[in-house]
């Protein structure tokens, strides 16, 4: 009997442990289940990406840039090699996006105050610290204004913190990010 009765609780030690097993798998196939979910809502979501169309350094031409290509011609006729333009990482799609949020603060003469800009910058919930340094980096011409291409960059780097793409704001803008208008 006592065999027996050992037996049986060896049993049922051995039946909850294999349920235990199948719960944490249930759970792990969930948990993939909704990061899966989770990735595929954000996809579909409208972010600064999605709405904006944010391609990645280097998948645009100068041609598709809103300032449109360049070329270097010799002044006195001689052709020469044209340069290489750097695409822009701001794409029609998104500049366009921020052409009608840059409308939609009433710029002056074509050009956001701080003041104007401040509201939608705060909406992005991030430090102040970190939108200091946005500013900064926008304000290309540091004439303590933006201009559409200048908010359009301001944009993108909120844009590009928010979403995990930069950990910090650099130093210094890269050559993508610079408008064409601005180089």
């Amino acid at each position: 009997k006592k065999k027996k009765k050992q037996q049986q609780q060896q049993q049922h030690r051995e039946h909850q442990q294999q349920q235990h097993r199948e719960q944490q798998q249930q759970q792990q196939d969930r948990g993939q289940r909704s990061r899966q979910h989770e990735i595929k809502r954000d996809m579909r979501t409208t972010s600064l990406d999605s709405s904006f169309g944010y391609s990645p350094p280097g998948s645009e031409t100068a041609a598709d840039s809103p300032a449109g290509p360049k070329t270097s011609q010799n002044p006195f006729g001689s052709p020469t090699s044209p340069k290489k333009e750097i695409p822009w990482v701001v794409n029609d799609i998104m500049y366009n996006k921020c052409k009608g949020y840059f409308s939609s603060l009433h710029p002056v003469d074509g050009y956001l105050t701080g003041k104007q800009a401040k509201g939608m910058f705060i909406k992005s919930g991030l430090e102040v610290k970190t939108l200091r340094s946005i500013w900064r980096l926008s304000d290309i011409d540091k004439d303590g204004k933006l201009d559409v291409d200048e908010f359009t960059v301001a944009m993108y780097l909120i844009d590009s913190i928010r979403r995990g793409r930069m950990a910090e704001i650099p130093d210094t803008l890269a050559a993508d990010a610079v408008p064409p208008s601005k180089r």
